[in-house]
């Protein structure tokens, strides 16, 4: 008995030792985080991508912090440009340019929909069609997909002739959850899932000339792209991307982007002051304004689902949340006439 009891433990040992990291749509972080990345131009020898397969230890502790950008996870209603992708519960604002990438986040997936902003100094708005799926949920080993989409960006031309540009993109991706394992790096140790995305993009340029458009060129490339997840709701993002270029042929790391810091909290727009109460709630929440204001008052979950949507005059409303499942949520009032929101809140359903 006692030798079949060993054997027992040992079946058990190692059923843990090989488990393999899921990635759901709460394994990535809230509305309101604020996340800054790390960017290597000149990786170490060390940090490569390495074979595929199970139980793999990747060692890029020695990463280096050579430029920084943040990312700001917001609910699209409150930027600038959320009436172009009416469809969109989810935004990320980009510190180095004024650029905002909406997107559709629920259970089953998360994709890129559009951009706008200012890049440079040129204002884009460019829809991706019918869009480019970041994440499919559950992420797991072994997970394959491959999808086609395309984007259009349209200029005004300072060339004489021609009144516009158009650069149309049509994109091939081929996904790959290729590997599993434990990934170390500057910002901890963590469970991990790789994945392997190979990209195929035709680039062509067209000129609008009296009335039609006209084809100039086009141009072919392929991309190798690594990243490392996990479902720890700590880190909430990609912990490391590699990027690969041809090199005689041959993939060869180009750089490295990697997680430096997360900060789970409302992002910071600029806000009248509101107090809410009680936090945690389970019935009726209170609501009050440091001013009166005409509007809309409503309730989001993590992933912008709307749950409750009613109108606010005043400085102060009492609404009822009884029928919400416990979890977080987001409220936010909205000014009647832009409808742009002007005070958010976190509360958390009991």
């Amino acid at each position: 008995m006692k030798n079949i009891t060993f054997i027992l433990l040992l079946m058990t040992f190692a059923y843990f030792g090989e488990a393999q990291v899921v990635i759901t749509n709460s394994s990535i972080a809230p509305v309101g985080t604020v996340i800054v990345q790390a960017s290597d131009s000149l990786p170490d020898a060390s940090i490569v991508p390495g074979n595929p397969g199970p139980n793999k230890n990747w060692d890029f502790s020695l990463l280096h912090d050579q430029s920084e950008d943040t990312m700001f996870f917001l609910l699209p209603q409150s930027t600038p440009y959320a009436d172009s992708f009416p469809d969109a519960n989810f935004a990320i604002k980009y510190s180095g340019d004024t650029i905002y990438n909406y997107l559709i986040r629920n259970d089953d997936h998360m994709i890129s929909i559009g951009f706008a902003g200012n890049l440079a100094g040129i204002f884009l708005s460019i829809n991706v069609i019918p869009g480019d799926t970041v994440m499919y949920f559950p992420i797991q080993y072994g997970d394959q997909h491959e999808e086609s989409f395309y984007y259009v960006e349209t200029f005004a031309s300072t060339f004489p002739g021609p009144d516009s540009i158009r650069l149309k993109n049509n994109v091939t991706k081929i996904t790959d959850i290729d590997a599993y394992g434990t990934l170390t790096f500057p910002f901890g140790t963590y469970n991990v899932l790789r994945k392997k995305e190979i990209t195929h993009k035709i680039d062509s340029t067209w000129m609008h000339i009296f009335g039609v458009w006209n084809f100039v060129s086009a141009d072919t490339s392929m991309s190798i792209t690594y990243s490392w997840g996990t479902d720890n709701p700590s880190a909430g993002t990609t912990l490391v991307t590699i990027n690969m270029k041809m090199d005689n042929g041959s993939p060869v790391v180009s750089d490295a982007t990697f997680l430096k810091s997360t900060t789970v909290g409302i992002a910071k727009i600029p806000q009248l002051e509101m107090n809410v109460f009680p936090n945690p709630v389970q019935n009726s929440l209170n609501i009050s304004l440091e001013k009166p204001v005409k509007g809309l008052v409503e309730v989001y979950d993590v992933t912008g689902k709307i749950f409750i949507r009613t109108a606010f005059d005043g400085n102060a409303v009492r609404i009822n949340v009884s029928e919400l499942k416990t979890g977080l949520y987001f409220v936010v009032i909205k000014n009647q006439n832009s409808l742009q929101p002007i005070v958010t809140k976190k509360i958390f359903k009991k």
